[in-house]
């Protein structure tokens, strides 16, 4: 089930499982040599089916695609987020793979799932919570079991790439910080003036906006009472 942008794409290696405590590593292979492979360096990386028929040889290697930037594939992975059993997604992970409407399979645990898209990343962060999405520098684990109810084949969706990394990656827009004492207000410069005209202490804000400071020891004393006035 695997789709043929996938395959067309000469940057596959295999991978092995390395138990660490309660994780597993996923040790990247180079299907050439049998050692260890580089997400960064193509010399390790080789043609689809020369992966897969290195890791049907090998007991123990399975599949793993490497992205690189120029290919236009972006990886979504959504961790722990499936019942392996069942293949029932939570809500949130649903709601994505739903969106972004492209092949997915399921992980080599059944327990996450992995969107291919082409497309490219804005900037910003790369892994936030279960979610974490890639476009170099990384590889995926590929097992081939396409998830139901999603194309068989890697699409183009620029937009719902955008719209799922503001949502789920980008950090929020930062509040625009006020000084303490300070308030703001949406009127407008002409209806501040008319308030402080028909303010009880309209007289003094008059002589203030004609530029009297004899009340004052200076003038920048009586343009702050101004200000604050306003």
């Amino acid at each position: 089930h695997i789709p043929q942008a996938l395959k067309a794409i000469p940057s596959w290696i295999c991978w092995m499982a390395k138990p660490n405590g309660e994780r597993v590593e996923k040790i990247p292979v180079c299907a050439t040599t049998l050692q260890h492979a580089s997400s960064t360096d193509p010399g390790t990386w080789t043609t689809y089916a020369h992966a897969k028929h290195v890791a049907e040889k090998h007991a123990g290697l399975g599949l793993g695609f490497v992205f690189q930037r120029d290919a236009g594939i972006v990886g979504i992975d959504l961790d722990k987020c499936r019942d392996a059993s069942t293949g029932v997604m939570e809500p949130w992970a649903h709601d994505i793979v739903r969106d972004l409407h492209s092949y997915t399979e399921a992980s080599p645990s059944g327990t996450g799932v992995h969107t291919y898209v082409c497309g490219a990343l804005p900037p910003g962060r790369r892994k936030k919570g279960r979610v974490e999405v890639y476009e170099t520098g990384r590889f995926f684990t590929v097992t081939g079991q396409h998830v139901g109810d999603t194309p068989a084949t890697v699409e183009a969706r620029p937009e719902q790439l955008a719209a799922f990394h503001a949502a789920h990656l980008a950090d929020p827009a930062p509040e625009r910080p006020t000084q303490p004492g300070l308030r703001t207000t949406t009127l407008g410069d002409v209806e501040i003036v008319d308030k402080c005209r028909s303010a009880k202490n309209a007289g003094k804000f008059e002589s203030l906006w004609r530029g009297d400071a004899a009340d004052y020891a200076s003038q920048s004393e009586a343009d702050l009472a101004l200000i604050g006035m306003l």
